[in-house]
């Protein structure tokens, strides 16, 4: 009898719950098939997200939190070296972990050669969105050095504020923002004339 009434009581809340999930599946399912490939790239980007937390939970579990984002591309690298790291679209260039690792490598050498930098310093990057963009600030990690991701579309006096904020001491740029680096340059002169005029 208990279990009676209480069906009595309950069954208008799981009708109007089974009349909404009914109207909720008849409003959706024309929009089922555009919608599919999302579902399925966001079940692949969790799927992603998913293991990369594992795998952070694995290195701190191994080094006591004191690890890099060097130290999690070495491991990357030596884990994937013949996979694809890159591919860049633009002109469909393709690096391998490997290749990439490489090329990493050869760009902190000649870096830390050419502007005698070392672990502590901050650099400042103004380039667009390309491999060498990624092949030189991981360079620049793997020295310990900071990189300063610099905004390309900002010049002068808003650039010359960027690199005094991140204290930075050098500047790497791609050839496309030559007129921007050289403008930087020239602003940061007439900022030193004028404070060692004052003084």
């Amino acid at each position: 009898f208990v279990k009676a009434f209480i069906f009595l009581l309950l069954s208008p809340f799981i009708l109007v719950g089974l009349i909404l999930y009914l109207l909720f599946v008849v409003v959706t399912l024309p929009c089922a098939p555009k919608r599919l490939p999302n579902l399925i790239r966001d079940i692949g980007f969790l799927k992603a997200l998913l293991f990369t937390k594992g795998y952070i939970d694995d290195l701190n579990a191994r080094s006591d939190n004191k690890w890099t984002t060097a130290d999690f591309w070495a491991e990357a690298a030596k884990k994937h070296h013949g996979r694809e790291f890159v591919k860049y679209v633009n002109d469909g260039s393709s690096y391998t972990y490997a290749e990439a690792d490489e090329l990493m490598s050869k760009a902190a050498n000649g870096l830390h050669k050419r502007l005698n930098l070392k672990a502590g310093d901050c650099v400042g990057l103004l380039m667009t969105n390309r491999p060498e963009f990624l092949f030189i600030s991981y360079g620049l990690q793997k020295l310990g050095v900071a990189c300063a991701m610099l905004n390309p579309s900002v010049g002068g006096k808003g650039l010359h504020h960027s690199c005094e904020i991140t204290k930075v001491s050098a500047l790497v740029f791609g050839v496309e923002h030559t007129e921007q680096a050289t403008e930087l340059f020239k602003y940061r002169q007439s900022q030193s004339q004028s404070q060692s005029q004052s003084q």
